[in-house]
C-alpha cells in the first residue's frame, strides 16, 4: 500500500533516528540538521525528507553517511544563496549538488522488472524481482505564481505529469527541487544579462532532468516487451552464410564459456543477425571461466581486431557494448571512442539512432549531451555506454568494464601510449573482468602504435592479446574479384561483388587510388596516407546527383592559385532529396586571363551568387568582377577558417559531403594542407599541391549555407 508524503512533516525533517533510526547499523543519516546553526532552508529539509524515505527502505547505511552530510550541506549553501550568488556561481553548487545526489544509493528506478525479466532469459539465472512498490508518491505541486518564468513553467508542468504518471515519490523529491530551483536561476539570469552562467546553467538542468527516472513500458508497449523477450530466444538462422579463412584468428578454447550467443540475442533486439565472422570472432574473444564468486574472468585482456572497410565493425561492436553494460552485476561503465572526438560523437549518435528504433529502446535511456552521448540502463543506475574523446588526458579517475577504440590506426604513437596509459590503471581493480576492444582497418608505416599490436599479434607472442585479422593473401592479385573472395568477410553476405568491383576500378585510375583501394578494402598496410580526411571516405562520397534546375539556388566559388599558375570555379548548392552539402568543380585551366571573363558570362547565364576569400590571390579578379556590376560575397579570415572547417568535416567525421568524383578534386584532397590559428584550420596555399579548385568548392559551399542578409536603411 502507498501513501502520500507529507513534505511539512516534521517528523519526516527533522530528526531521522525517531523514525526507524533503530535499525541495526544506522545512527542519525543527516549529521548537523538537529543544530540550531545554521537553520535548515526549503531544499535542505526536502533533501532530509529523501534521505529518510530511503533509508526507511533500508538502500542506505552508515556506510553512506559522509554522501549524505555533503548532499545536505550543498542544499543549506544553495538555501542560503537564493538571490545573492550570480548565477554562474549557483549553477556549479547545483552541479556540485546534483553529483553528489547521484552518486547516493537509490531505489530501482522505473524500468528494473523489465531488465529483470530481460536478463533472465538472457542469462538464464530465473532471476525475477517480486517486491511490492512501497514507495511514496508527492503530494501535488501548488500552483505557478503569475509572475513564474518561462523556464519555471516548462519544469513545473514536467513535474505535474510526472505526479500524474505516478514517477514522482519521496526518494526523488530533492531531485525535483533542485530542478525547480534552477529553473528559477535560468529565469533570473535571462533577465539580468548573465550569459555564461545562463550557459552553465543550462547545462546543469539538462543533466538533472535525465537523471530523473523515466516511466517503464507501459500497456501500449506490451506488444514490444513481449517482442523483446522473444528475442532471446529466437531460433531464426542468419541469413549470411559465407565465411573466408581468416589470416590470423586464434582457436576456440573449449575450457573457457562465451558470452557470443548472448551478444547474438542482443542484436537481434537491435533487429540484426550477425555475420559468420562475426559470430566466430566474439566467440574466441568474449572466453572467459567464473571465478569463485560467480563474476566473469576473461581469457583475454586485449582485443585487437582488423578487417577491410565495410566489413560490418559497428554491428560488431554495439551489441557488445549493450551486452556488457547490461549483463555485469554491478553497474558496467562502457566507454567509446574513435579516431577524433567528433568521429566518436558521429559514430555514439548513429549507435543512438540504432538503439532508439529498436526494442532495446525499452531498456536504456539516450542522452545527447555534448561530451556525454551515449545510453544508461534503465534500472540499474552507473551503467552506461558514453563515448570520450581520445585525448591525453581521457578516462583518468574512471573505473570501465569495456573500452572500445576504433579505427585506432589513425592513432599517433604518443596518443596511443597516453591512452593505454589511462586505461590500464582504471581497470586495475577489475582485473581480469575487464577488456580492451580495438578495431579497425590497417593503416600506414606511420601508424606506429597499432603496428606494434599487428606484430605481437601475428607472432602469437602475447597470450592477453585476442589477433583478429582479415585481409588479402599475399600473392593475390588485388584487382581481381576472385581474390576478395579469399579474404572479405562481407562479401557475399551484405555487400555484393559489384560494391567492391565499382571501387577497384577507380582505384586503378591512379597511384593515391591504388594506395587507397590496397589500404582500405584489401587490409593491407600501405607508405603513406597523410591526407586531411580518409581518401577511402572520400571516395564513398562520389554521387552522381544533379544540380538545381534554378541555378540561382547554385553558389560559384572563385578562386586563384599562387603565382597566377592556375584558376578555378567550383559550385555549390544542397541535394533537395537528401538535404546534403554538394560541390562541383565547374571549370579549372592554367592561368588567370580566362577568369574574369568567363566569370562575367556564366553569373551572367545562371544568376548565381559569387563568393571569394577577401585575404587570397583572388582578391584583385573579385575587383575586376565588382567592376563589371557583379556582388561578390568576400569571406573574412574567421569566416575561411570556418569554411575549411565545416568542409572537412562534412568530407571526413560527418562523412555526408556529396562531390563529383573527379580525379583533379580528389588529388587537390589529397594534398591539401592546412594552417592552425587559434584551433581552427585554414585551407594552406603554400603547399606542394595547388588547390583552387577545393578552396573555392569550401568558399562557395559556406556563403551558400551562410547568406549574407542584406542591410536596410533606416528613413526618418
Amino acid at each position: 500500500m502507498t501513501e502520500t508524503a507529507d513534505l511539512t512533516s516534521k517528523n519526516t525533517l527533522d530528526h531521522p533516528s525517531e523514525n526507524g533510526g533503530d535499525r541495526p547499523g544506522f545512527t542519525s543519516m543527516i549529521p548537523g540538521l538537529d543544530l540550531p546553526h545554521p537553520k535548515p532552508g526549503r531544499l535542505a529539509e526536502i533533501v532530509a525528507a529523501s534521505v529518510e524515505a530511503r533509508r526507511e527502505s533500508g538502500i542506505i547505511s552508515d556506510l553512506d553517511s559522509g554522501l549524505v552530510s555533503l548532499v545536505v550541506a550543498d542544499a543549506m549553501k544553495l538555501d542560503a544563496s537564493i538571490g545573492r550568488s550570480k548565477p554562474s556561481g549557483r549553477a556549479k553548487l547545483v552541479q556540485a549538488m546534483s553529483d553528489a545526489l547521484e552518486s547516493l544509493p537509490a531505489p530501482e528506478a522505473a524500468g528494473s522488472s523489465l531488465l529483470q525479466a530481460y536478463l533472465s532469459a538472457l542469462l538464464g539465472d530465473g532471476t525475477t524481482d517480486d517486491e511490492d512498490d512501497d514507495r511514496r508518491p508527492l503530494p501535488d505541486l501548488p500552483e505557478l505564481d503569475e509572475s513564474a518564468g518561462v523556464t519555471e513553467t516548462g519544469i513545473h508542468r514536467t513535474l505535474v505529469a510526472r505526479r500524474e504518471a505516478g514517477l514522482s515519490t519521496l526518494e526523488f523529491a530533492a531531485h525535483e527541487e533542485l530542478a525547480l530551483t534552477t529553473a528559477r536561476d535560468l529565469d533570473r539570469s535571462l533577465h539580468i544579462g548573465a550569459e555564461s552562467g545562463y550557459a552553465l546553467l543550462a547545462s546543469v538542468m539538462q543533466t538533472l532532468l535525465e537523471r530523473l527516472p523515466r516511466p517503464e513500458a507501459t500497456v501500449t508497449d506490451q506488444e514490444r516487451v513481449d517482442q523483446l523477450l522473444a528475442s532471446v530466444v529466437d531460433d531464426t538462422p542468419s541469413p549470411w552464410k559465407y565465411l573466408p579463412e581468416a589470416a590470423h584468428h586464434p582457436e576456440r578454447d573449449p575450457s573457457y564459456l562465451t558470452e557470443v550467443d548472448e551478444i547474438c540475442a542482443v542484436a537481434r533486439a537491435m533487429g540484426r543477425h550477425l555475420m559468420p565472422w562475426q559470430y566466430k570472432a566474439l566467440e574466441v574473444a568474449t572466453e572467459y571461466r567464473l571465478d569463485s564468486f560467480g563474476l566473469r574472468r576473461y581469457h583475454y585482456g586485449t582485443v585487437l581486431i582488423t578487417v577491410p572497410r565495410q566489413s560490418g565493425k559497428t554491428d560488431l561492436t554495439v551489441p557488445l557494448q549493450v551486452h556488457r553494460a547490461l549483463t555485469r552485476t554491478d553497474p558496467a561503465a562502457v566507454w567509446y571512442t574513435a579516431q577524433t572526438g567528433q568521429d566518436a560523437r558521429k559514430r555514439m549518435m548513429e549507435f543512438l539512432e540504432r538503439v532508439e528504433e529498436s526494442l532495446l529502446q525499452l531498456l536504456l535511456s539516450s542522452s545527447r549531451s555534448n561530451g556525454a552521448e551515449g545510453v544508461k540502463v534503465r534500472g540499474k543506475p552507473g551503467a552506461h555506454v558514453t563515448r570520450f574523446s581520445p585525448t591525453f588526458s581521457a578516462l583518468h579517475g574512471e573505473h570501465p568494464h569495456l573500452v572500445t577504440m576504433d579505427e585506432v590506426w589513425h592513432f599517433t604513437k604518443e596518443l596511443g601510449d597516453a591512452l593505454i596509459g589511462a586505461i590500464e590503471p582504471s581497470q586495475i581493480t577489475l582485473g581480469s573482468r575487464a577488456q580492451m576492444w580495438m578495431v579497425s582497418t590497417m593503416g600506414t608505416v606511420a601508424s606506429e602504435w597499432m603496428n606494434d599490436y599487428v606484430d605481437h599479434g601475428r607472432a602469437g607472442d602475447n597470450p592477453d592479446l585476442c589477433y583478429i585479422e582479415y585481409s588479402i593473401p599475399e600473392g593475390a592479385d588485388p584487382f581481381d574479384p576472385k581474390s576478395w573472395w579469399l579474404f572479405h568477410p562481407a562479401l557475399g553476405n551484405t555487400i555484393a561483388e559489384e560494391d567492391l568491383a565499382k571501387r577497384a576500378r577507380s582505384a586503378q585510375e591512379s597511384a593515391a587510388r591504388r594506395a587507397t583501394w590496397l589500404r582500405a578494402y584489401c587490409n593491407t598496410l600501405v607508405a603513406s596516407d597523410g591526407t586531411l580526411v580518409d581518401l577511402a571516405v572520400w571516395d564513398d562520397l562520389a554521387i552522381d546527383v544533379e544540380p538545381p534546375e534554378n541555378t540561382s539556388e547554385i553558389t560559384l566559388g572563385i578562386e586563384v592559385a599562387p603565382r597566377n599558375a592556375a584558376a578555378a570555379v567550383s559550385a555549390a548548392w544542397t541535394d533537395a532529396r537528401t538535404g546534403r552539402p554538394c560541390v562541383r568543380i565547374v571549370h579549372q585551366a592554367p592561368g588567370t586571363s580566362w577568369l574574369v571573363p568567363y566569370v562575367d558570362d556564366l553569373a551572367g547565364q545562371w544568376g548565381s551568387p559569387l563568393a571569394a576569400d577577401s585575404a587570397g590571390p583572388s582578391s584583385r579578379f573579385v575587383k575586376a568582377l565588382e567592376d563589371l556590376g557583379h556582388d561578390i560575397r568576400t569571406l573574412s579570415m574567421a569566416e575561411y577558417g570556418q569554411a575549411t572547417e565545416a568542409l572537412l568535416d562534412y568530407a571526413g567525421a560527418d562523412e555526408v559531403l556529396i562531390h563529383d568524383g573527379s580525379d583533379e578534386l580528389r588529388a587537390q584532397m589529397a594534398g591539401a594542407e592546412v594552417r592552425r590559428s587559434n584551433g581552427v584550420r585554414r585551407f594552406s596555399r603554400d603547399g606542394a599541391v595547388p588547390t583552387p579548385a577545393l578552396i573555392g568548392g569550401a568558399v562557395a559551399l559556406y556563403a551558400h549555407e551562410h547568406p549574407e542578409v542584406p542591410t536596410q536603411t533606416l528613413l526618418i
